[in-house]
């Protein structure tokens, strides 16, 4: 119909119920097949290719690995044996070659399945952009993990957190309790936000608290570490009132796979001539004692459970490439440099 643009998603080439066929006069066209034999060692290919030759470095890893499971030693990383050979140029000239076979036409995505402070060289050098990196925000240092993030995804580079999945029910559940015609106008009065989360690793919990902040169009105004640990923060709203927020480490007993999973949290809002709220939110997997206790009498008090994600890391990857995000949640993006701006 003139004027009008139909979704591309549904009547895209290759899309199910259409295809796109060669004309069949192609199929009588004269075509002509050449066969080209190379009568090559392994080492002659390797050289032609310009391939860096790493066999030594192969036995001398070979060989400190012997050396390791000979003493007996328990818990050792593998990753500090390939340390020192990560700074050599073979090695660096050798990963240089994925470049020319990735062109930036094609989607790429690499998945970093470890600590993101562990090897930093090697990360810029294997996501680089445009390829689209997956990553987990809640492995390494905290600071290093959301100044990354954020540096990645206002570089443009498209950017998929795991730690920042994981925050879906309680994006959900939160969204859920505000969903009351009766309730909504109270989203305009908060006065505080504390956030509990399991251990010293406070990144999840300065990710919701940055996203309920820019979605409630809230200014930093301040910030500061505590000596518990904790990080305190001064908001400003958009009516020039100041809200509190908290984000306190919490130990627990048997924690999560995933370092500084939300334990709870405590919203407290107080619209004009009407009772304060309470909302609470808790883990199903954790207590939120600290959070239910003192000056909650005088309020209408609203408490969930948020479902916690038992997947394991694969099956969230697994998740992300079939969303075929080729774009960094909008969200997040958001969130991620006023996360980093809390812990700097």
């Amino acid at each position: 119909m003139a004027g009008k643009v139909q979704d591309a998603g549904i009547f895209a080439p290759d899309s199910a119920g259409y295809r796109r066929h060669t004309p069949p006069y192609k199929d009588h066209e004269a075509s002509m097949k050449i066969n080209v034999e190379f009568d090559l060692t392994p080492e002659e290919l390797r050289q032609a290719l310009g391939l860096p030759n790493i066999e030594a470095f192969q036995q001398d890893l070979l060989d400190r690995i012997h050396r390791q499971m000979e003493s007996g030693v328990e818990g050792y990383d593998p990753m500090s044996l390939m340390q020192p050979f990560l700074q050599q140029p073979a090695l660096q000239q050798g990963l240089a070659i994925l470049d020319p076979l990735l062109p930036e036409e094609l989607p790429s995505w690499v998945w970093w399945n470890g600590a993101l402070d562990e090897a930093p060289e090697l990360l810029q050098q294997l996501a680089s952009s445009p390829r689209r990196l997956i990553l987990d925000s809640a492995l390494g240092d905290p600071r290093f993990c959301l100044n990354l993030l954020a540096s990645r995804i206002e570089a443009g580079q498209a950017v998929n957190d795991l730690n920042w999945l994981r925050l879906g029910s309680w994006h959900q559940t939160l969204a859920m309790v505000f969903d009351p015609p009766h309730r909504r106008d109270a989203l305009g009065h908060v006065i505080q936000l504390d956030i509990d989360v399991e251990g010293d690793h406070p990144v999840q919990g300065l990710l919701l608290g940055s996203w309920i902040a820019d979605r409630l169009g809230w200014k930093l105004k301040h910030t500061q570490h505590n000596s518990d640990k904790s990080i305190s923060t001064s908001f400003q709203r958009t009516d020039g009132t100041e809200v509190q927020m908290r984000v306190s480490p919490v130990p627990m007993g048997q924690p999560s796979i995933h370092p500084g999973q939300i334990v709870g949290l405590r919203l407290i809002c107080k619209p004009e001539h009407q009772p304060a709220i309470c909302v609470i939110l808790c883990a199903e997997s954790g207590g939120c004692m600290r959070l239910e206790a003192g000056g909650m009498a005088s309020m209408e008090l609203i408490e969930e459970v948020v479902p916690v994600q038992h997947s394991p890391v694969e099956a969230d990857v697994s998740r992300q490439l079939e969303g075929g995000h080729d774009s960094t949640n909008p969200l997040l993006a958001a969130a991620a440099p006023l996360a980093a701006k809390l812990i700097s």
